[in-house]
């Protein structure tokens, strides 16, 4: 369709039809983008709420003890002599600070390998482990190894410490030695 417009002397023609196509054209260009806008907005914001809810109610990062586990392997590597020197410095700090975190873990580290050799220091492993407890209760970690020292001195009820832990941590991140200990992974009936 053609429109003709007298402009003085000369006649325009324009193209109706074609020009509206051409603007019907950039319509749609506009409106995709808009769309292609849209649809990334809504992406984001359904990334968004993933992220929010795995960190809320996900699994979360692994559980990391404050200090080594006790192991059967920890005594072949922590010697007596060296628990002696480290029990300066640990009590060194602990008397600068007695909630010390690092330096209580350290003490019960180092009450366990004396006690290993002398167990006139059992008690005193025992208590450390207590005192951190005490300050830091709930922590998974400090009671799988306050259990560890009752199954390898063979006192006390190690399985009420791992039960207690794993209200903390699942069991998956817990150590999974000695088969002693794992077997109190199984609940109570």
């Amino acid at each position: 369709m053609f429109l003709k417009k007298n402009t003085g002397d000369a006649v325009c023609e324009i193209e109706l039809q074609s020009s509206l196509q051409f603007n019907l054209f950039h319509l749609s260009i506009i409106n995709s983008n808009i769309g292609i806008q849209s649809f990334f907005m809504r992406l984001t914001i359904l990334l968004f709420v993933v992220l929010c809810a795995t960190t809320v109610f996900g699994k979360g990062e692994k559980p990391e003890p404050t200090g080594e586990l006790l192991s059967m392997a920890y005594l072949s590597t922590h010697s007596f002599a060296d628990a002696l020197l480290k029990f300066k410095s640990v009590d060194d700090k602990l008397k600068v600070n007695g909630a010390d975190k690092e330096a209580l873990w350290q003490l019960g580290l180092v009450y366990f390998t004396i006690a290993n050799n002398d167990k006139n220091y059992l008690n005193r492993c025992l208590e450390a482990w207590d005192n951190y407890l005490r300050l830091y209760p709930n922590d998974a970690f400090a009671l799988w190894n306050r259990a560890f020292v009752k199954h390898y001195f063979k006192t006390g009820n190690p399985c009420n410490d791992v039960q207690a832990a794993m209200q903390s941590v699942k069991k998956k991140y817990l150590p999974q030695e000695p088969a002693e200990l794992t077997a109190c992974f199984k609940k109570k009936k």
